[in-house]
């Protein structure tokens, strides 16, 4: 009996040993949920920009639970799942927080593009404006604060979609308005009158699309946007036949153009050289000097002395034979200085025949370089006009 008695006392001890030790972890766990959770109220501020403090309602619950003797293992694990949970929607609404922080950052960087001041949407104004007077109630939880943020998304999702919509919409219609007019500007005078229609029409829609974008008129400048990108590209397969041509027209112009600079290439050292050749040539033709052959016969064949039977006495007479051979020589030799400048008279005549010709080539050749240069000029005013 003595001995039953003994291990039932002992039995009662180490139960009552094991509850104790289970019961101090479980405060320990819930010591460390109430400093995370501390934390997470902490984390937002209030009015006066101060950390918000845990609720009285927690902390009154904590301090009875852990000043209780001994406090209810029930009670304990109650506490700790419903602070747990707590925590778990505070973790929640900052994931959710954060969604909405990039729904925020790409509205304000659209509305930057769109060259607007940035502005919050009323909706939004509206929910952020019921903040302090929630983080102010004595029931404040995670959950309540999880239910905010959710309404913060869904409104600021809701109210701005249809303006980050128009913001990536306003960038296609920016890239086709750029081509349209990258393109207008290639295409001749006479085909920009033909799409001027066209050109009209795409414009209005543009400018009023403008219009309702600066108004903030999300949904309207949204269908506005749509017709002036429909309206661009059909304005823009009406100007590809055009520019196809005018391709065409360009490489064409191009290519005389580069035919063109081939050949005045070719004339130019033709002229410069001819033009030095004629110079040269003229410099070279010296005049035909006429040269009189005088041999002064009658002083080279003085008169001879012969006998006059007749007479019967000497006289003077002409050398005959020598003014025969002195004039014949006399003659021959001025018959050579005649056919000297014949021959030099010929010479100079075939010489400016010569020059004649090569002048003529030269005009012919500046009249095709000046012509060339014309119709190159002219090509140059085409291809930059285009």
């Amino acid at each position: 009996m003595k001995g039953t008695l003994t291990f039932c006392f002992f039995t009662i001890i180490t139960l009552i040993s094991s509850r104790s030790f289970a019961t101090e972890n479980l405060l320990d766990s819930l010591a460390k949920e109430m400093a995370t959770l501390e934390n997470k109220y902490a984390l937002l501020v209030t009015e006066d920009r101060n950390p918000l403090p845990i609720p009285e309602r927690i902390s009154n619950q904590y301090h009875s639970l852990k000043n209780t003797q001994p406090p209810s293992e029930e009670k304990l694990l109650a506490f700790i799942k419903d602070i747990r949970q707590n925590i778990a929607d505070f973790d929640m609404a900052s994931t959710v927080k954060s969604e909405t922080d990039l729904i925020s950052s790409r509205f304000e960087a659209c509305q930057y593009r769109l060259r607007l001041r940035p502005e919050i949407p009323a909706q939004v104004v509206a929910v952020d404006e019921s903040y302090f007077s929630m983080i102010n109630s004595k029931t404040f939880s995670g959950a309540d604060f999880l239910a905010f943020e959710r309404r913060y998304y869904a409104s600021f999702e809701e109210s701005t979609k249809d303006a980050i919509q128009v913001c990536i919409d306003m960038e296609e219609l920016s890239d086709l308005t750029y081509r349209l007019r990258s393109n207008i500007s290639k295409i001749s005078d006479q085909d920009k009158q033909n799409v001027l229609v066209d050109e009209e029409e795409f414009l209005t829609a543009l400018d009023q699309a403008n219009d309702l974008v600066s108004q903030r008129e999300w949904q309207l400048a949204n269908k506005k946007i749509q017709t002036s990108i429909k309206l661009g590209n059909q304005f823009k397969l009406k100007m590809e036949p055009l520019l196809i041509r005018q391709q065409n027209q360009q490489e064409m112009l191009t290519q005389r153009y580069q035919a063109i600079t081939t050949k005045l290439d070719d004339l130019k050292p033709k002229i410069e050289n001819i033009i030095k050749q004629i110079k040269r040539r003229a410099n070279n033709i010296e005049p035909c000097s006429i040269t009189d052959v005088d041999y002064s016969c009658n002083q080279r064949c003085p008169d001879v002395r012969k006998w006059d039977v007749i007479f019967n006495r000497y006289k003077y007479e002409p050398n005959y034979s020598c003014l025969s051979k002195c004039t014949n020589a006399e003659v021959e030799k001025q018959n050579w200085f005649y056919e000297q400048e014949a021959s030099c008279k010929e010479e100079q005549r075939e010489e400016v025949d010569k020059i004649e010709r090569m002048e003529a080539q030269n005009n012919d050749w500046i009249d095709q370089y000046n012509t060339l240069v014309k119709e190159l000029q002219n090509i140059q005013s085409k291809l930059t006009a285009n």
